[in-house]
């Protein structure tokens, strides 16, 4: 099982090819991809050459892609992505399962290690609240705020 990664944000996008023991087969990191900047044929091309780069890379072809998950920025947020970008992919990947996210969401898994919570480090999420007289641990207030 080969799986796909990208991190594509406004300043790079990040690809990660792994198999499943998670031995990275192919790793590259190209412009930001963010669609309201480039539009559709920009986007468009720099999605075909990434993911023809990456695989030429690690000598794979695009069939033996396990499964792709793509974390791009804006999508979901510009009217349009959600249909749009799910077609560039499948044009690209047409035999491979795809899910898309928008960056934040990926960056937002990285802080957390992938679990539920509050990244305390952004200063914008510091949350200190008291429920009555008693001050929250970060453990109980993580579990108070997801469920």
């Amino acid at each position: 099982m080969i799986f796909l990664g990208c991190d594509g944000g406004s300043t790079k996008t990040e690809w990660l090819l792994v198999d499943h023991t998670g031995q990275v087969l192919a790793h590259r990191i190209f412009p930001g991809c963010n669609f309201a900047f480039w539009g559709e044929d920009g986007f468009r091309d720099l999605m075909v050459r990434s993911v023809q780069t990456l695989l030429a890379d690690s000598g794979i072809t695009s069939q033996q892609i396990t499964s792709a998950m793509l974390s791009l920025t804006v999508y979901g947020e510009v009217p349009g992505t959600e249909e749009f970008f799910p077609q560039v992919m499948q044009s690209i990947l047409p035999d491979c399962p795809l899910q898309f996210s928008n960056d934040s969401v990926a960056g937002w898994c990285g802080s957390l290690a992938g679990r539920p919570g509050i990244n305390s480090r952004h200063r914008f999420c510091r949350l200190w609240p008291r429920f009555g007289r008693k001050r929250l641990s970060r453990r109980r207030l993580v579990s108070v705020f997801c469920r």
